[in-house]
C-alpha cells in the first residue's frame, strides 16, 4: 500500500480506503506524466523567451541612447506590469505590451516583439487588438498616473519582428483594417525599419486609396519613420524585465557573482545595483523587492544557500565558476525544480481528492 500518511483526522478503519484512492489517482497521473516531454518544453521556453529579449532589446537600444531617434525615450519595459501584480491576488493575468516610447511632446509608442510569427498575422494582430483595448482602458490610471503626467495627444502601437516576417504583418494589417504599424527588425544590420510593404491595388480596402493605406502604416511623425532606418542597435543591453522568463531573472545572480576560494559568492545589495541598472524606470525599493524576489528563487531551487563561512550573503551551489557552467546549472535546477512542483501539485490533488471521497463515504459519527 502506498507510504501517504492519512487526515489527522480520520479514523483508523478508513485509512486503508484513504491509501487506496489516493494510490489510484496518483499512478494515474504518473502514468500520463512524460518528464522528458515536460523538460523539452521548459527547456523551449527559455529558448524562446532568450530570442524574444534579444528582439526586445534591438528595439529599444537606440531609444535609450543620446541622439535618440526624433526625440522618443525608452519610458519602461512591459507597461501595465504592475496590473498584473496586482491581479495576482485573484489569478488572473494580462497581455502587456513589451516597451513604450515618449517624446515629452505629446506622443506615446507601445511596441509588442515577436520573434516568430508561428501563431499566424492575423491572430497575433488581434492579439495586439487586445492589449491596445488594455491601455486605451487604464490609459488614466497607470500611463497617465504613473508613467508620463500627462494624457498623449497621439498614441501608436507597433509590432516589431524579424524582416522575413514584417511584410506578412504589415500586409495582414491592412487587410484586416488594424492601425498596428510594423517595424523590421533587421538581426545583421543592428537596425530597425518601419514596413512599407503595399499590397496588389486589388487587395486595398475598398474605402482606401495607397495614400490611405502608407499613412496607416507609418508614423504620423515623419522624422521617426527616417531616423529608425538610421539608427544603430544592439540585441544584449538589458536582460531583465518585469515580465521576463524566471531564468532570465535568476541569470542577474551570476551577473553578481563574486569569485573567491573556489567558488562563487553573492551579496542582495550587488543584486539590488545590477536590478536598478537593467530596470531603470523602477525606485530603488521596487528594484529591492525584484531582487529579494529573485534571491528566493535561487534559493528554492537549490541554486543559492547561506554561507556563514564567508562575509558575502549567499553562496553559488555549483561545481562551476564560469559563465557557461553557472548558466547550465542554472537552467538544470530551474527545470528540475518545476519538475517537483508538477509532482507535487499531482500529490496534492490525489490527497485531497482521496480525503473527498472519503467524506462523501464515512458516517458523521465516524468523525464525532
Amino acid at each position: 500500500m502506498v507510504n501517504i500518511d492519512p487526515p489527522e483526522d480520520l479514523p483508523d478503519h478508513w485509512h486503508t480506503d484513504f491509501r487506496s484512492y489516493y494510490l489510484e489517482c496518483i499512478q494515474k497521473r504518473y502514468d500520463e506524466y512524460d518528464e522528458k516531454s515536460h523538460l523539452d518544453d521548459l527547456q523551449d521556453g527559455i529558448l524562446k523567451q532568450k530570442e524574444h529579449r534579444k528582439l526586445v532589446n534591438l528595439c529599444v537600444f537606440p531609444f535609450n541612447n543620446e541622439p535618440s531617434p526624433a526625440g522618443f525615450k525608452f519610458v519602461r519595459a512591459d507597461p501595465l506590469a504592475e496590473l498584473n501584480e496586482e491581479l495576482e491576488e485573484v489569478e488572473e493575468t494580462v497581455s502587456n505590451f513589451d516597451f513604450m516610447l515618449w517624446d515629452f511632446d505629446g506622443h506615446a509608442i507601445f511596441g509588442e516583439a515577436k520573434a516568430s510569427i508561428n501563431q499566424g498575422a492575423k491572430s497575433l494582430l488581434n492579439d495586439v487588438q487586445e492589449q491596445i483595448d488594455l491601455v486605451e482602458e487604464y490609459m488614466d490610471e497607470y500611463i497617465v498616473g504613473k508613467y508620463i503626467g500627462v494624457e498623449p495627444d497621439r498614441t501608436e502601437y507597433v509590432i516589431a519582428t524579424y524582416a522575413g516576417d514584417a511584410g506578412e504583418i504589415t500586409l495582414a494589417a491592412i487587410s484586416g483594417g488594424f492601425e498596428i504599424i510594423t517595424w523590421s527588425v533587421h538581426q545583421m544590420e543592428k537596425n530597425i525599419s518601419v514596413n512599407t510593404e503595399l499590397p496588389a491595388e486589388d487587395d486595398i480596402p475598398d474605402d482606401e486609396d495607397n495614400d490611405d493605406v502608407r499613412n496607416r502604416i507609418l508614423h504620423s511623425k515623419q522624422a521617426l519613420n527616417n531616423a529608425l532606418g538610421r539608427a544603430e542597435s544592439r540585441e544584449g543591453s538589458f536582460n531583465v524585465f518585469p515580465e521576463s522568463h524566471p531564468v532570465s531573472k535568476l541569470r542577474a545572480l551570476t551577473t553578481a557573482k563574486i569569485k573567491e576560494e573556489g567558488f562563487c559568492f553573492v551579496n542582495l545589495d550587488d543584486l539590488v545595483e545590477i536590478i536598478d541598472g537593467e530596470m531603470l524606470y523602477l525606485d530603488k525599493s521596487e528594484c529591492q523587492e525584484v531582487a529579494e524576489d529573485i534571491i528566493d528563487l535561487g534559493q528554492s531551487i537549490d541554486f543559492l544557500t547561506y554561507y556563514e563561512d564567508h562575509p558575502a550573503d549567499y553562496k553559488i551551489k555549483s561545481r562551476y565558476t564560469n559563465d557557461e557552467g553557472l548558466s547550465q546549472t542554472l537552467e538544470r535546477k530551474w527545470k528540475q525544480y518545476r519538475v517537483e512542483r508538477r509532482i507535487k501539485g499531482y500529490q496534492e490533488y490525489c490527497y485531497q481528492l482521496a480525503s473527498e471521497k472519503l467524506d462523501e463515504q464515512a458516517q458523521l459519527g465516524d468523525f464525532a
